[in-house]
């Protein structure tokens, strides 16, 4: 007797599928003009370096490379706080002896969002858009029935392959970044809801390897317009406290 495994199921293909690359990725692009400040609160799950973290988090992320991340006990008592821009990064924790500065890398924002990218692509992945680099070679389409996405596929500097995943009107569902050495990152996408006329994804999971980083991001709330005054991506250390220089490596 033979026992055959059924693989999952595939989607359908599209009565009348798009074939030029350069339509979707015009698509695409429409979206990453479309939001201005975000701010949202989530539950945030993280498997890296240390173990297990789990936690709420409230954030503001703004596209010209502003960040702001605050995290919270479940009675409400702040716990700490992450400003970042695309130069330099500012942390604080309650009970430290000390607050933390230094270039804004992955290796620094990761003290309370381990994104595990640099502050510009953090933003847009909050936002529901993944980094993609200019390509080096034509793309390639193909609609990836196990997705249910069209994939486009190109070519990057540094003999790298970048995938990315949409949906007809350009919404990105997945991302991905292969170098020869491995895996740099994937993103991906989920639980799509209607915000301020805008499908934005409810949950994103980020995969960086180099970075240890697995995180999944569950948004309880979120706002794509929200109004932000100058103050809120500034932080200074509370009074009587030093702060320290800390570099991007161990």
């Amino acid at each position: 007797m033979w026992l055959l495994g059924c693989g999952p199921a595939l989607h359908p293909l599209p009565a009348d599928p798009v074939t030029d690359p350069d339509l979707l990725l015009t698509r695409f692009a429409r979206r990453t003009r479309t939001f201005g400040v975000l701010e949202a609160e989530a539950r945030i799950e993280h498997y890296g370096r240390k173990g297990v973290v789990k936690g709420r988090v409230t954030l503001l992320a703004d596209p010209t490379g502003r960040l702001r991340a605050d995290a919270w006990t479940p009675t409400d008592q702040h716990l700490a706080t992450l400003t970042a821009d695309r130069e330099t990064f500012f942390y604080f924790e309650r009970g430290a002896p000390e607050c933390l500065t230094g270039l804004s890398c992955p290796r620094n924002l990761a003290r309370l969002l381990p994104v595990g990218l640099g502050v510009r692509e953090a933003v847009g992945v909050l936002a529901g858009v993944p980094p993609v680099y200019p390509a080096s070679g034509p793309w390639a389409l193909e609609f990836d029935r196990r997705v249910g996405a069209y994939l486009l596929r190109s070519p990057v500097a540094g003999n790298a392959v970048q995938r990315l995943w949409v949906l007809e009107d350009g919404t990105p569902v997945r991302a991905e970044l292969d170098a020869p050495s491995g895996r740099v990152y994937r993103v991906e996408f989920s639980r799509f809801e209607e915000r301020g006329g805008r499908r934005l994804p409810m949950q994103i999971h980020v995969l960086v390897p180099a970075e240890r980083t697995d995180l999944t991001i569950r948004y309880r709330s979120l706002d794509p317009d929200a109004r932000a005054a100058p103050g809120d991506f500034e932080f200074s250390c509370p009074e009587g406290l030093p702060a320290r220089t800390v570099p991007c490596h161990d």
